[in-house]
Formats: structure tokens, sequence, C-alpha cells
């Protein structure tokens, strides 16, 4: 059978997917953002932008092929696929060496634009091409689009539930127990506001969701529990140092966090203090939010591996105010590496069912990394 007939008879069938038309309307995003990284010396290399603008081009146009049943599907997207992650990549050169170009209004420059531009509408593009391989009908995918849609709601939500906690435990013992926040103290503060705000928001979302405790997958570890956390160790481990090594080889720099920033201003203590927090606190709150609850809400409409990415998202994004200190590319990088880290957590979880394996692998990465820091600063151990 000729393509053109297949896409005819795709075309005219009633489970016919919408994704097509998403995925021009994001190429044209795409298309656009690369656009203007081609002009006014937006980019130093000058090839590089002009090979944005040809794959943008071919996203597009693969696009409107599938739109106007030119294309069958079977072509279309591997190809709709391929020049996205090619815009995708182009939009993080950009990030990475571009020059800041013109500046436009609220404060912002024709490089992020672009780039960010780019990023966005590659990434997009992607996600609608697979979409349209697979022929997802438009019900399912209004699901899907509920379903993530609510699930990076409550990871903002909860993000947003711990800095509310922290404000008012600050306020409660600035006025009772403390005349003075010193930077243990607010170590303290944050970890009561992080453990609070997680626990708020798990217990908000049982409620209204209609479960209950069974949700939580906290059980007594078993020894394949044990060993999955160990190896977790290992591969979180393994996979921080590979993430690394190619953001030097990529001269991506990156950000640190506003506590290790703290840090280096005077007050190394405070990195003592997180370690024992790693285990207690911040390992298992943020994972109780971002596995148990984020990302095993999505597994009734994606497929566990899909789960595991858009929690990752979701878990990265959330942490942009911690690290958006050191510039778009360094923040851009610190971002990249949470994301790589998330998804071995996600995937641990997914393969244990039990949330103390990644709580676990979480903290003792923090604590390990709070110790070392500590060691830096200091010379040695404590007395």
């Amino acid at each position: 059978m000729e393509d053109t007939a297949v896409a005819g008879e795709y075309a005219s069938s009633p489970d016919r997917s919408l994704a097509p038309d998403a995925g021009a309307s994001l190429a044209g995003v795409a298309f656009a953002a690369a656009v203007l990284l081609f002009t006014n010396d937006v980019l130093d290399d000058v090839t590089v932008a002009g090979a944005g603008v040809a794959v943008a081009g071919v996203m597009l146009a693969a696009f409107f092929g599938r739109r106007y049943d030119v294309l069958d599907n079977r072509l279309a997207a591997p190809l709709a696929t391929a020049a996205g992650l090619a815009v995708v990549g182009v939009g993080g050169y950009a990030l990475v060496a571009g020059s800041s170009g013109a500046a436009l209004p609220l404060g912002l420059s024709a490089l992020a634009v672009g780039a960010i531009g780019a990023v966005v509408g590659g990434v997009g593009g992607v996600l609608a091409a697979v979409a349209d391989w697979r022929a997802i009908p438009d019900a399912r995918l209004a699901t899907m689009f509920r379903t993530a849609f609510v699930s990076t709601g409550i990871g903002l939500l909860g993000y947003l539930a711990l800095n509310v906690a922290s404000l008012v435990i600050y306020v409660l013992v600035g006025v009772t127990i403390w005349t003075e926040l010193t930077p243990l103290r607010q170590q303290l503060v944050g970890a009561l506001g992080l453990g609070l705000g997680t626990g708020v928001t798990a217990v908000a979302y049982l409620r209204l969701s209609d479960r209950d405790l069974d949700f939580i997958d906290v059980r007594t570890p078993s020894l394949r529990d044990a060993g999955l956390a160990v190896g977790g160790v290992v591969a979180i481990f393994v996979g921080l140092y590979a993430v690394s090594i190619a953001m030097q080889a990529f001269g991506v720099p990156s950000s640190e966090h506003s506590v290790i920033q703290q840090a280096e201003q005077g007050n190394p203590e405070i990195l003592l203090l997180l370690v024992p927090i790693s285990y207690l606190v911040i390992g298992p709150g943020e994972e109780l939010l971002f596995r148990n609850i984020v990302q095993k809400s999505l597994y009734d409409s994606f497929s566990r591996a899909s789960a595991v990415v858009i929690a990752s998202a979701v878990f990265a994004l959330v942490h942009l105010p911690a690290y958006g200190s050191g510039g778009a590319a360094g923040t851009i990088g610190s971002l990249a590496t949470i994301f790589t880290l998330s998804l071995v957590l996600g995937a641990f979880y997914a393969g244990s069912g039990n949330l103390l394996v990644p709580a676990f692998i979480h903290g003792t990465l923090n604590a390990v990394q709070f110790a070392l820091k500590y060691l830096q600063l200091t010379g040695g151990l404590p007395n």
C-alpha cells in the first residue's frame, strides 16, 4: 500500500490523534526560536545556528506532511523525532556557547528566548511524534496530559507547602524559642518545614484522591530491597561521575546549591548537621512526594519508564530556585544533573516498590556530598 493511502486511511479514522497538529505547532515554536538564534549574531557559531534552522524546518515539514496526509506516520514520526532531538541539542548548545545577543524587554535576551524556545519546541515535538507513531487516540492523549499536568501540580504544590511550612515554623520559633536564627537553626527550620510540607501534601493527596495509607509503599526491607538499595547507591554515584565527565567534556558549567554557598561563606558546620538530616528528612520527604506520590500517580496513564521520566522532570523543575544563581548555563547544567540522578531514584523505586529504597539512596548521596564538602572546607574531620 502506498504511503499516501495509508496516511489518508489513518486521517479518516475516528481514532485519529491530534498529535500531528500539536506537533506542527510545537515545531513552529522551535523553528521561530532557531531563526532567532540565527539572526543578529546571537550564536557565535553560525554553522550550528544554521543547522538549527534546518533541522527545525525538517521537523516542521514532517508534521505538516502528516497534517495534510502526504506522509505516513511510520516515516514522519521517526523523522520528526530525529529532527526534534537535534533542535534540542542546538538549544542546549546555545545556552552553553552562545553570546548574549540583543536585549529584549523584561530582562530577557535573544539567546535565552531562542535557546529555551528551541528546547521546549524540540522536546514537545518529540513527544508529539511518539504519540503519532503509536496512533494514540485523542481521549487517551487528553487523559495522559491531564494526569501529567496534575502530577506536576502536586510536585509544585508540595514545594510551595514545604516553603510555607518553613516560614510558619520560622515565625513560631522566632517569637518563642530563639531570638536569633543562626545558620544552623535555619537549617533545622528548613528540615522541619520540608518534613511537614511533604507530609501535608501527601496526606492531602490521599484524601482528595480517595486513597488510603496502603498507597504509601513503606514496608520492612527484604534482602532484595537491601541489595537494590546498595546497588542504587553505587549506580547513583556512577551516574553522578558520568554526568560530571560529560559536562566537563562539553564545557557545561554548573551552579552550586544555595546551602553549599552558605557553607562556603563561613558556615561549614551546617554541612555536618545536614548529614543526619539527609537520612531522616530530605531523603524520605522528597522521595515520598516525588516518587510515591508524583511518580506513582502517573502509573495509571503512562508506562513505568515514562512515569520515571516525567517525575524526574518535575523533580528537577522544583530545584530551580536552589540553583538559579549560577547563570542560565550553570542552572541548566545543574538541573540536568538532578534530572539524571532522579532517573536512577525513580528506576530503583519502580523496581523495588518500596519507598525506603530510594529514600536510602537519596539520603546517602546527599550525606556523602555534604560530608565531603565539609572536609574540603575545613581540611579534616571535626574534633
